[in-house]
């Protein structure tokens, strides 16, 4: 999958008509991914920093869902939500984050694109403990490559 990477824009002097004005471009931008801020983040982070991301995982992880589901039923967000009766503007807040709509309205809007909505309830305990293997893990692999 393509990524996209930003860093300082180029700038260039203008020609001698405007002397002192700049043009600035995007051109031969470099510069960490998305996914490589986030896990150098994840990495250096606080304990805290990395609780907050793994509480905010399944959330994430539903949003992303919903959001590849419209995509391969090739829907924009306009045609969703005629499809679940709800406006293009749920549908938005929904996919950026911003809204936590009611469990009907998640149903209605995976109806619209012939999915069904599944909730899972997970043991805390069983969870937290293979959480805290994975750390571990995790933590060893990046000593020993330091």
């Amino acid at each position: 999958m393509p990524s996209a990477t930003f860093g300082a824009p180029q700038t260039s002097e203008a020609s001698d008509s405007a002397p002192h004005e700049r043009t600035t471009t995007m051109a031969n931008l470099s510069g960490p991914t998305h996914e490589e801020m986030r896990d150098r983040l994840l990495r250096k982070g606080s304990a805290e920093l990395r609780e907050e991301y793994a509480r905010l995982g399944p959330r994430r992880d539903a949003i992303a869902a919903l959001l590849r589901a419209r995509k391969l039923r090739k829907l924009t967000q306009h045609d969703l939500a005629l499809r679940a009766g709800v406006s293009q503007g749920v549908i938005s807040r929904l996919e950026s984050g911003g809204h936590s709509p009611k469990l009907e309205t998640l149903e209605q809007i995976a109806r619209a694109m012939d999915y069904r909505l599944e909730v899972k309830l997970v043991d805390n305990r069983k969870s937290r403990a293979a959480s805290r293997g994975a750390e571990a893990r995790r933590q060893r692999r990046d000593d020993s490559a330091a």
